[in-house]
């Protein structure tokens, strides 16, 4: 899923992190996360996301609007 070159940067690699209670927004919509899986590059801390991870959010979301 992680451990390639970051896009942001092109210096570091983006390594897994998991984060626990994880706030962010989908759609304009404040949503926690219990347990997010991200990619954080080792070198300039850029975030990156995989599709299958935030895919799992809004399967995951009180809003059946998604």
């Amino acid at each position: 899923m992680f451990n390639y070159i970051c896009e942001e940067c092109g210096k570091g690699t983006v390594k897994k992190k998991v984060f626990k209670d994880y706030q962010t927004k989908i759609k304009g919509y404040p949503f926690v996360v219990d347990k997010a899986i991200i990619g954080i590059c080792d070198q300039c801390g850029a975030r990156h996301f995989d599709a299958n991870e935030t895919k799992r959010w809004r399967k995951n979301l009180p809003i059946d609007k998604f």
